[in-house]
């Protein structure tokens, strides 16, 4: 998909919003990255300090565990009968 689609779709956006030819490259280039390289190079082109994405991912982590948790433990409460296993929820 990385390498198929989204320089495709890169392409059609810059050509549906008229874009210059030397942004539609670039887009088209950023596009063909993968998604964690790509991240680190818009990171470096805005200029935001690694502390601000450090915080960022510390705080994404943790966060959708604990949302994780609290959408499994709705599913076994809504999904499991009170009499068998689940007498804990």
């Amino acid at each position: 998909m990385c390498y198929g689609m989204m320089p495709l779709l890169a392409l059609g956006l810059g050509k549906a919003f008229g874009l210059p030819t030397e942004i539609i490259a670039g887009m088209v280039l950023v596009g063909s990255i993968n998604g964690g390289q790509a991240s680190n190079l818009c990171t470096y082109i805005a200029k935001v300090r690694a502390r601000v994405c450090l915080f960022l991912s510390m705080m994404a982590l943790p966060l959708t565990v604990r949302l994780s948790v609290i959408f499994l433990l709705f599913l076994f409460r809504f999904f499991a009968h009170r009499d068998r296993v689940f007498t804990f929820l």
